[in-house]
């Protein structure tokens, strides 16, 4: 069984998973890419949703473990990097998961902004409502405004095993061509 946020921290909640196979369905032929991929717990819940589903990830002991969980799941890719070592992509829904510090989840959003201006795309921002890594939750609030995303994922108790809440598990903020470039022009000034 895989478990979720609620016995294995460096995973979602089932309720997120929910939400991102929901928002699959918007897609034709949906791709799917996950930023910090940890033991793969969460693309082997979303395999099914998804045409592809690519995960990236620093740390070659995940990639090992990972590679085991995915093995049955043909139309899965796992990448040993950072979203510096992605090429030219399209993804409809990025979840970003990876170090939760404002400066590494601001470099994932950033990089992941021009690989995707085109498109009309979903980014989650995981542990959003996590204390201790207030970085993705400060980034959120400061980028986008109340109306532009979206909170996700469970409200309460899912973080039982460490890391205190205060918030939603995750932030949703769809993407459009448009809005991108919004998006570009407010970094360039924060």
């Amino acid at each position: 069984m895989i478990p979720d946020k609620k016995t294995h921290k460096a995973t979602i909640t089932n309720c997120l998973r929910f939400e991102i196979s929901e928002e699959a369905t918007k897609y034709d032929k949906p791709r799917y890419l996950e930023i910090g991929f940890d033991r793969g717990y969460t693309m082997h819940t979303l395999a099914e949703e998804f045409d592809t589903l690519v995960g990236l990830d620093n740390n070659p002991m995940r990639l090992s473990e990972t590679t085991k969980l995915l093995k049955d799941c043909d139309n899965t890719e796992l990448l040993l990097g950072t979203v510096e070592s992605l090429g030219s992509d399209h993804w409809d829904v990025v979840l970003i998961d990876a170090a939760h510090d404002y400066t590494n989840v601001r470099n994932d959003f950033t990089h992941l902004l021009e690989l995707n201006k085109a498109d009309n795309y979903t980014i989650i921002f995981h542990d959003y409502g996590l204390i201790p890594m207030c970085g993705v939750k400060q980034f959120v609030n400061e980028l986008f405004s109340p109306e532009e995303f979206q909170k996700c994922g469970e409200k309460d108790n899912y973080n039982p095993l460490g890391g205190a809440i205060n918030d939603w598990e995750a932030a949703m903020v769809r993407m459009t061509p448009e809005f991108t470039e919004r998006c570009l022009d407010r970094l360039s000034r924060v």
